[in-house]
């Protein structure tokens, strides 16, 4: 009677180390710091570009809304993140070259998303609602060239997170969004440069963007590199108007969980 049982006793078993191991996958509740490193590239084709050396601070929090059975293998979480980079950028345009102007931006979004048990790995779909704000300084040291641009984006983020055992303390992640512009305002002090000049509000009704990011995490820390792209068209408007642009972003980040 013993051995007749025995096959259901490790199948038992082996399934409840199978959701151990699901469950280890599933997002958490935690908070997350870190630093991140990137190159940037900000390009309107035919007028200027900008580029420079970034650095971040990031900070997220999520909080997991586990479930009990019989659907423990489905879980909703939801998720805020803050990140704030900033470098010096060297301009390059029709009006020649500046080096070294001031050049930073936030980045807000508020999420909600859903942990998938697919038996190997986990899939993390989520949707939300960012906002992402961007000064730069053009203005030159004796202030009579140049002016300060602001640009904001607000807009839809789409993507899915991967997660899946890579040893039995390292698990790899890979996360993938699309951007979807809802709205796009570019603010131009222009009586910067010349008194004269008014200055403009300009709205970017089209564009989208895309991000990637690979992260290894080992106990309570994750390394890993990101990719980040914007394309906006070409703003509302005619005798002033944004030209098209995209914006390029290479970096590397290393959190902390907590």
């Amino acid at each position: 009677m013993k051995k007749k049982y025995l096959p259901l006793v490790g199948l038992l078993l082996s399934a409840s180390f199978a959701c151990a191991q699901s469950s280890d996958l599933m997002s958490k509740s935690e908070t997350t710091l870190g630093v991140t490193l990137a190159s940037y590239k900000y390009d309107e084709p035919g007028y200027m570009s900008l580029t420079a050396a970034m650095a971040g601070l990031e900070l997220s929090r999520t909080h997991s809304l586990s479930t009990q059975w019989p659907n423990i293998d489905q879980r909703w979480f939801l998720k805020g993140d803050l990140k704030y980079s900033s470098g010096k950028a060297d301009y390059q345009g029709l009006s020649g070259t500046i080096k070294d102007t001031p050049n930073w931006y936030v980045d807000a979004r508020a999420l909600v998303g859903k942990d998938f048990d697919m038996g190997r790995y986990v899939l993390a779909p989520f949707v939300g609602l960012g906002f992402r704000y961007l000064h730069n300084d053009l203005r030159t040291d004796d202030a009579r060239n140049g002016y300060r641009r602001d640009n904001t984006y607000t807009y839809l983020p789409l993507g899915v997170t991967h997660t899946m055992k890579w040893s039995n303390q390292v698990n790899l992640s890979n996360t993938v969004e699309y951007l979807h512009l809802i709205k796009g305002v570019q603010k131009a002090s222009l009586s910067d440069e010349n008194p004269s000049l008014q200055n403009v509000r300009l709205v970017q009704p089209k564009g989208y963007g895309l991000r990637w990011g690979a992260m290894v995490r080992v106990k309570d820390w994750s390394v890993g590199p990101t990719l980040s792209y914007w394309k906006i068209e070409r703003s509302d408007g005619s005798a002033f108007f944004e030209p098209k642009n995209d914006t390029y972003e290479v970096g590397f980040k290393l959190l902390k969980h907590f």
